[in-house]
């Protein structure tokens, strides 16, 4: 409503109408997600009207740097889960839904958590990446596992102490593939930092993962 000149603007006015401690919108994600929207309204002022279009990408490679000290004190891995948006088109032809709530779109009433479990799907592949160490890094190479993306995509990394049963989630980050921005040679390389993961964007003291920790993610448009 051209109110806000851009998403940290809108965030700002949030955080000091809608919140006490004047913090509003903390989480990183969250906060990708608003400048996406920001991006889009950007896009259909110059003449854009539709929504980026949707694109498949492959995973190519995850590397973390420096390398977190938990992969010295046990398991380490990824999960990653993808919902695929466009399926909401179907949700009110779902006849079996196991939910007491009811759904109506185009009154914009929530979805049940029973038809966003059915929108997820989990790449099995991702949890067994081989990956590759040495003093500063650690590098998760995805190219030959074939694991494509679509959409809004969320990635968590999970660690497990040798001799222990229990898994513990250290971070995750949700991204949309319509919004990464391939080179000419269909490459895109995603660089976040500590601050722009969540969970670890808590870790102030830095007695988890240290300030210079960031995360880098390549894929490969699939034509």
């Amino acid at each position: 409503n051209n109110q806000h000149e851009d998403g940290f603007s809108a965030l700002r006015y949030f955080a000091v109408k809608r919140t006490k401690n004047c913090k509003g919108v903390t989480i990183p994600s969250q906060m990708r997600y608003v400048d996406y929207f920001r991006r889009f309204l950007e896009d259909k002022r110059s003449g854009q009207k539709k929504i980026p279009r949707s694109q498949s990408v492959q995973l190519v490679s995850m590397t973390l740097e420096p390398k977190p000290k938990h992969m010295d004190q046990g398991n380490c891995w990824f999960s990653i889960d993808m919902f695929d948006t466009m399926e909401l088109k179907g949700v009110n032809k779902l006849k079996e839904v196991k939910n007491t709530d009811k759904i109506d779109l185009e009154e914009g009433k929530r979805i049940p958590d029973a038809v966003l479990k059915r929108l997820v799907k989990s790449i099995k592949k991702a949890k067994k990446l081989p990956c590759v160490q040495d003093e500063k890094s650690a590098t998760w190479n995805a190219m030959e596992a074939g694991i494509i993306l679509n959409d809004d995509v969320r990635i968590t990394f999970q660690f497990r102490k040798r001799y222990s049963m229990k898994k513990k989630k250290l971070f995750q980050l949700w991204v949309n593939t319509r919004f990464l921005e391939p080179d000419i040679k269909g490459m895109c390389k995603l660089v976040l930092r500590k601050s722009q993961i969540d969970k670890i964007c808590k870790d102030s003291k830095h007695s988890k993962f240290p300030k210079e920790f960031k995360m880098i993610l390549q894929f490969k448009l699939v034509l």
